[in-house]
């Protein structure tokens, strides 16, 4: 019984890390938002995605804002360690997160990105959203 008990926790436990490790992956229509492009064009109801390496425990972190979340709004998150085999070990969070978002109406706006630091602004990117 103890042993039964044991194997269930241990697959739970498996279940939970394998869940926070599932690579995204974009649904049909889904747009690849990049800062070094700096547009992006949508139609209403479409879905986009960021993707940005973050690294907490060293102090890598990423933020984003839309100018308008009635044009274009974060709709969800995805976060997946690098390996997450080595995510309780220190130095070992290292990941990508995955920003969301949905075109709801027509209209321009800017999507804002900042990389942090060490909770200092390093880098923003912005990217000019046009939503048809």
């Amino acid at each position: 019984m103890r042993l039964l008990i044991f194997i269930i926790l241990m697959l739970g436990l498996m279940n939970c890390t394998y869940a926070q490790n599932k690579k995204f992956k974009p649904t049909k229509n889904m747009v690849e938002l990049s800062a070094l492009e700096g547009v992006a064009k949508l139609k209403v109801g479409q879905k986009a995605y960021y993707q940005a390496t973050i690294h907490g425990s060293v102090g890598f972190m990423t933020s984003v804002s839309s100018a308008s979340y009635r044009i274009f709004k974060l709709i969800d998150t995805h976060f997946a360690y690098k390996d997450a085999r080595k995510a309780r070990m220190s130095g070992g969070d290292k990941a990508t997160k995955t920003f969301v978002f949905e075109a709801l109406k027509t209209g321009n706006t800017v999507l804002t990105i900042k990389d942090i630091f060490r909770g200092k602004i390093k880098a923003t990117y912005k990217i000019n959203v046009i939503v048809e």
